[in-house]
C-alpha cells in the first residue's frame, strides 16, 4: 500500500470556502472568527491569526473530520496528526469513522503476521466470522485445517472452534496465500547486520521496516546509520523553507522532523501555516529603535507588519 492509497480521502471532494481575509466564519471549536489568512495547503483553508495561525474549523473540514482518517486529514490540510485528533475531540468526534475503518481494513493485514491476519478475519460478529470462514473454504487448505474451517462455518459463535483453528494455524505455521506472504530464508537471515537496515532490504527486495522487524523477532539489534538513510538531493533542499515543514515533508516522503532539522542546518527561517514568516529574536530587539518605515526596509517587511508586531507587543517609538 503505498502513500497515495494511504493519504487517499475516500469521501471527496473537499473545497475551499469562497472567503477573502476579513470576513467572518464560524468556527466549530473556537466559535466565531475572522478569516486573516489562507494556508499554503494541498487543500487550502482560511486561518485565523489572533494569538498563532489556527485553522477555521467550518464548511468541508468538518464533514471531512466526520468521515475521513486522521493521516488522509494531515496530509491534505498540511497540520499534525495531533492536530488533527484535537479538533476530532473537541467537536464530540469519537471512534473509528468510515475512513479510518477502510484505512484499517487495507493497511493493517500488510503489518501482521499471517497467523495475527487469520485471527482477525475470525473475529467480530457471527454473520462476519461465517462469511469469512466460507471464503478460507474456497482455498487450498490441509485436510485438518478444512475440517476446522468448516467447523467454524457451521458454527461461528463456537470460541472453542475458533481456538482450535487458530492453534492449528499457528503450530503449523499456515500461510494465507492472498497475501503473498514470503518467508526469511537463512540466507537472508545471515546478511543481517553486515550492513544498514536499509541497505540490506534493497539488496533482498525488501523494505527497510521488514529487515528492522526481522532484527526485533530474531532479537539482534539494528544497524542504524547515517549511510542508511536517504541523502538529500540539491533539488530537496531547494524546497525546505519555502513551505511549512509539514508540507514539504509531504511532498518528499520524510519526516516533519527531518525536515525541520535540515532546514536548521541551512540556516532558513521557518514558514508558518498562513505563508508568513515569523519574528527572529534579533528583529524584536530592533523594535522601537527607529522608524517603521526604516526598519521595514531593512528587515525585508510592510511598515504594516512592523506597526503591527509593536503595537502587540507594547513597544513605544524612541
Amino acid at each position: 500500500m503505498n502513500s497515495q492509497e494511504r493519504n487517499r480521502l475516500w469521501f471527496g471532494p473537499y473545497k475551499t470556502p469562497n472567503v477573502r481575509p476579513g470576513q467572518m466564519l464560524l468556527c466549530a471549536v473556537r466559535g466565531r472568527v475572522s478569516v486573516d489568512a489562507i494556508s499554503k495547503a494541498p487543500i487550502p483553508w482560511p486561518l485565523n491569526c489572533d494569538s498563532r495561525p489556527v485553522f477555521i474549523v467550518c464548511g468541508d473540514l468538518l464533514r471531512a473530520l466526520g468521515q475521513e482518517s486522521i493521516q488522509a486529514i494531515s496530509h491534505h490540510w498540511a497540520v499534525g496528526y495531533t492536530t488533527v485528533s484535537g479538533w476530532r475531540r473537541r467537536i464530540g468526534i469519537t471512534g473509528r469513522n468510515p475512513g479510518t475503518k477502510r484505512l484499517m481494513r487495507a493497511w493493517l493485514p500488510e503489518k501482521m503476521m499471517p497467523i495475527n491476519r487469520l485471527a482477525l478475519l475470525l473475529s467480530g460478529k457471527p454473520a462476519v466470522i461465517r462469511a469469512h470462514a466460507e471464503k478460507l473454504l474456497v482455498k487450498p487448505l490441509p485436510a485438518t485445517m478444512r475440517k476446522l474451517v468448516r467447523l467454524l462455518a457451521i458454527h461461528p459463535k463456537s470460541k472453542r472452534a475458533r481456538q482450535r483453528l487458530l492453534l492449528y494455524a499457528k503450530r503449523h505455521r499456515w500461510q494465507n496465500p492472498e497475501y503473498r506472504y514470503r518467508v526469511w530464508t537463512p540466507a537472508e537471515d545471515r546478511l543481517l547486520g553486515t550492513k544498514t537496515d536499509l541497505e540490506v532490504g534493497k539488496r533482498i527486495g525488501r523494505s527497510e521496516k521488514a529487515v528492522q522487524g526481522r532484527h526485533r523477532f530474531l532479537k539482534l539489534p539494528s544497524v542504524y546509520s547515517l549511510q542508511g538513510i536517504e541523502p538529500w538531493t540539491q533539488a530537496e533542499k531547494a524546497l525546505v523553507g519555502t513551505a511549512p515543514d509539514i508540507t514539504i515533508a509531504h511532498q518528499l516522503g520524510r519526516t516533519k522532523e527531518a525536515v525541520t532539522q535540515m532546514r536548521q542546518a541551512l540556516g532558513r527561517i521557518a514558514i508558518r501555516p498562513d505563508g508568513q514568516r515569523p519574528w527572529t529574536a534579533a528583529e524584536l530587539k530592533l523594535l522601537g529603535t527607529m522608524s517603521d518605515q526604516r526598519l521595514a526596509r531593512g528587515i525585508g517587511r510592510t511598515p504594516a507588519a512592523v506597526q503591527a508586531q509593536r503595537s502587540r507587543l507594547g513597544i513605544q517609538l524612541g
